[in-house]
């Protein structure tokens, strides 16, 4: 049986004014009193570069931070392709030049995405991901690493929730 599209897709406002919910809902209702975002709500698309990774990491070191002091809340993460082991450092000592590594180059502190990711949910920070699941066709075109990468990101966290 296929569900019917009118039951579950949310209808655009019929006067046109681009609404991404539909008339009758809670969202839509909001408007009517007052702004419909919740206070204090920001997002800033970041797309790629020093400048974006710069900004996640001081976000995320923030969240945790903040998150000591019992301001717990939510992290939201959506993401194409989320590398478990982008390290987003600038003062771990991997940089080209220290190239080989030695015993001694070890990690400050844990700042690749999924290191990020358990220390927020280890600080009692909500982390919610989203997360692209390529399709057979993705992995006849090479695209297999995504799979592995998100189910090994998938994997990890489960387990980390569990205790």
């Amino acid at each position: 049986m296929v569900a019917d599209p009118n039951k579950w897709f949310l209808k655009f406002s019929p006067n046109g004014d681009g609404r991404p919910w539909g008339d009758g809902t809670y969202m839509a209702k909001r408007l009517d009193d007052s702004n419909p975002w919740d206070e204090n709500c920001n997002v800033i698309p970041l797309i790629g570069g020093y400048e974006a990774l710069s900004a996640m990491r001081e976000s995320l070191e923030a969240a945790i931070s903040e998150a000591k002091k019992g301001k717990k809340g939510y992290v939201y993460i959506a993401d194409f392709r989320l590398n478990p082991l982008r390290d987003l450092s600038e003062d771990n000592p991997w940089i080209i030049e220290n190239r080989p590594w030695n015993e001694n180059d070890s990690a400050k502190k844990d700042q690749t995405m999924l290191g990020f990711i358990l220390r927020l949910m280890q600080a009692g920070i909500n982390v919610r991901i989203l997360l692209w699941l390529p399709t057979m066709a993705s992995i006849i075109a090479g695209l297999g690493s995504h799979i592995s990468d998100h189910f090994y990101i998938a994997e990890v966290v489960s387990k980390d929730a569990k205790g």
